[in-house]
């Protein structure tokens, strides 16, 4: 079928809405960039996989894309692997869409700032708002995303809790890890209200 549209006339940016129920009954798998990114086998993972920020560059064969924040869309856009799917808040989409990442891997979103009571929404009504929830991690959007498109467990890499970066992703060690404990802390609490099973893979080192 030929595309109608005028030449020069990109399509608009699609919503999250369009992937309602998409991966029903399956099991995601959040990858952050903490430890135990490092030596991960990801033959252990399964094929639906969401990267938070950075993770994206060591993730092989990644299914969407998580960032709140202009800096990881900069990086991922270098190399954007063309399994991937980007959910972004429009604002974030749009810069995605100028640094080349294809509009019509975009998916948009309001992140609806610390508003726990959409938790209890069910999928229809979120994708009605096209929002999901923002916490105190990026993550936490990516995890009530699974509410959204079906998923009934999630397992957690790279979210550790005590702080530090995956030596893989090639970032500077952050002082300390309090924010990172919290952010794993309110991981179990959303995944726990979703009803969803959940458990983190953690290295060795990573503990």
């Amino acid at each position: 079928m030929l595309d109608a549209r005028p030449q020069g006339i990109r399509p608009a940016m699609q919503t999250i809405a369009e992937l309602l129920n998409k991966h029903a009954g399956e099991e995601a798998w959040i990858f952050g960039k903490g430890p135990s990114l490092d030596g991960f086998d990801f033959g252990m993972a399964g094929p639906l996989r969401i990267c938070i920020n950075e993770s994206l560059g060591h993730v092989p064969d990644p299914t969407y894309f998580f960032a709140h924040d202009e800096v990881p869309i900069q990086r991922a856009a270098a190399h954007w692997p063309t399994s991937c799917r980007a959910i972004l808040q429009p604002v974030r989409g749009r810069l995605a869409a100028r640094l080349g990442i294809p509009v019509e891997l975009i998916f948009a979103y309001e992140k609806r700032e610390r508003e726990l009571d959409v938790l209890d929404w069910p999928p229809e009504q979120l994708a009605l708002q096209s929002c999901l929830l923002g916490l105190t991690g990026t993550a936490h959007s990516a995890i009530h995303f699974g509410r959204l498109i079906g998923a009934t467990s999630v397992v957690f890499v790279g979210m550790d809790g005590g702080g530090g970066y995956a030596r893989c992703i090639g970032q500077p060690t952050p002082p300390g890890g309090g924010q990172h404990a919290v952010i794993r802390r309110d991981s179990v609490t959303i995944a726990t209200r979703l009803g969803l099973r959940f458990r983190f893979e953690e290295s060795t080192s990573a503990r």
